[in-house]
């Protein structure tokens, strides 16, 4: 389950944004687990027909802190959050005045990049300071273990210097271990979103557009947050009655889920087993024993082998029988790939 975390300056649509992610439930105080919605999983669900069908889940937190005030030592669920959704105002509303006084997305966007990156900036040279104070009284041997903390702290400050996210660029195995233990905010991924009025609709596409031009791709997404609140709080039959009267496009908090499911670097793999079909994330390249360790400790320790068919094959055939008379069900071993859509039987002994 990824861990996610909202964060936005005073009166970015953020406590909206947080209402629309419970898809017509009211969330209980700043936390909530949200289904990631899964076409494939719906699908999976006609072929099997189980009993019980469980979803990935994403957990997404509205801590109570905003840009412009970070102080201090940040809340646990910002600091170990996998992902920031760095909510931004783009909406109009004479009701809620913006602090600046005016509405402009890019200029707040490019302000809450420049607070991270000198947030991340205070706690490396604080830490950097800290070894030079200690440099002299410490054994040679520890001298050893702060001179490789340095070194890496030393070019994350050179980056962060420059204005850019630590995320961006790439480190060597040994600085990414030593980055992981401050829990620096340009690290993270970043899913942006803009928080729209309904009048800007028909830009979501422009928008997603630039931000994927300075961010990477996928790395933003534009929604009519307050409009997605209020249609969640409709039945699914009058929310699409309503979007085809009026043209809105469908999905916008469903290609959010997504994007950011995507942005921490997970895959689905999905397993069917004592009448109950499970989607499962994995991080991208994860081999068939951490896929199984996800499923069960048990099964990554007796792991034997992994009888696996790929989603589209067995929607294509119809059936594991099909599947395995065509020869499209293979046995895997430990070392073995796993592939976004894989439905895997694993086969372990303990």
């Amino acid at each position: 389950m990824i861990q996610a975390s909202l964060l936005g300056f005073p009166r970015s649509g953020r406590t909206t944004l947080f209402r629309a992610l419970a898809r017509g439930s009211e969330p209980a105080g700043d936390v909530l687990v949200v289904d990631l919605p899964d076409p494939r999983l719906d699908r999976l669900a006609e072929l099997f027909r189980p009993r019980k069908v469980t979803p990935a889940r994403a957990t997404f937190t509205d801590p109570p802190v905003a840009l412009g005030s970070l102080r201090g030592a940040l809340p646990p669920e910002l600091a170990e959050a996998d992902l920031l959704v760095l909510v931004v105002r783009a909406f109009s509303d004479p009701a809620v005045p913006h602090p600046r006084g005016s509405v402009d997305p890019w200029r707040d966007l490019a302000d809450a990049r420049a607070e991270l990156v000198l947030w991340d900036l205070a706690i490396v040279e604080r830490r950097l300071d800290r070894i030079m104070e200690t440099w002299g009284k410490v054994s040679t041997a520890e001298r050893e273990k702060l001179s490789q903390e340095r070194q890496a702290l030393e070019r994350a400050r050179e980056v962060l210097d420059r204005g850019d996210l630590l995320g961006a660029v790439e480190f060597s195995r040994d600085e990414e271990r030593t980055l992981r233990n401050f829990q620096l905010l340009t690290r993270k991924p970043w899913l942006i979103v803009f928080s729209i009025d309904e009048g800007l609709i028909p830009e979501v596409g422009a928008i997603e557009e630039r931000i994927a031009g300075e961010y990477g791709p996928e790395s933003g997404v534009a929604v009519a947050a307050r409009l997605e609140a209020e249609l969640n709080r409709l039945a699914p039959v009058e929310q699409a009655e309503f979007r085809a009267a009026y043209g809105l496009p469908e999905g916008g908090i469903e290609r959010l889920l997504w994007r950011a499911f995507r942005r921490t670097g997970q895959i689905l793999f999905y397993t069917y087993k004592g009448d109950e079909l499970r989607a499962w994330p994995v991080p991208a390249g994860a081999d068939g024993v951490t896929a199984a360790g996800t499923v069960h400790s048990d099964m990554a320790r007796g792991f034997i082998r992994a009888e696996v068919v790929h989603f589209n094959d067995l929607v294509r055939v119809g059936s594991i029988a099909e599947a395995r008379r065509q020869g499209l069900l293979r046995l895997e071993g430990r070392n073995y790939t796993v592939t976004d859509g894989d439905i895997i039987t694993f086969l372990f002994h303990v």
